[in-house]
């Protein structure tokens, strides 16, 4: 997406393609961004309030790890997860062998080499069996999301912005720190349901 310093910048950059037939309404379209430049730091060596995206937020003295409650509600979702767990337990084969030889029939009518064949049977094989394994691993998985559903949890660190280094918006005089969390790791998907990010201010300008 291109970006403009500003609308004279924009302006230049259309007169310069011969697109000042259009220019009126490209920059009636335009709206203001704020561009994040990526740049590895190691986290030590910030100063306090930077902004950054992972590592360790800067909260404020004696400010607990920000904490997303129990879900009030979670009945819906549970709902859901166990209907999950039921159709890993009760799932069948996508391809059964019957269904697999009928297929290389088909395939052996219409021309195909035995070795052509033998590589159709390497590759559809995994959908003729069940993996308990997987199986195992996919329903513990959900069962830790509905886990995750009944009881507080941490929110991972996302990033903290500091604002009071923006372009204030039109209107706009207060600037502050901001760190952005959500659910954490592998059990983030648990909580997709409630939408919810944790802002918490880390100081003011």
């Amino acid at each position: 997406m291109p970006v403009f310093a500003n609308a004279q910048a924009l302006h230049e950059s259309l007169r310069k393609a011969g697109l000042n037939d259009y220019a009126r309404g490209i920059e009636a379209s335009v709206r203001p961004v704020v561009l994040f430049v990526r740049r590895q730091e190691k986290d030590d060596t910030l100063a306090v309030g930077t902004s950054k995206m992972a590592g360790n937020p800067d909260l404020p003295p004696g400010m607990p790890w920000p904490i997303r409650p129990a879900l009030a509600s979670p009945e819906r979702r549970l709902a859901q997860l166990r209907k999950e767990i039921d159709d890993v337990r009760n799932a069948k084969p996508a391809m059964s062998e019957r269904d697999l030889e009928q297929l290389l029939q088909t395939m052996r009518a219409s021309g195909a080499s035995e070795q052509d064949l033998e590589r159709m049977r390497h590759a559809l094989r995994g959908q003729t069996q069940r993996n308990p394994k997987m199986d195992a691993i996919r329903i513990a998985w959900l069962q830790a999301r509905m886990a995750a559903l009944r009881t507080e949890f941490p929110l991972a660190f996302i990033a903290q912005l500091d604002l009071g280094r923006c372009p204030p918006s039109p209107g706009s005089t207060r600037r502050c720190r901001a760190a952005v969390c959500s659910p954490s790791s592998w059990m983030r998907s648990a909580m997709t349901m409630a939408r919810r990010r944790f802002i918490a201010r880390t100081g003011t300008t």
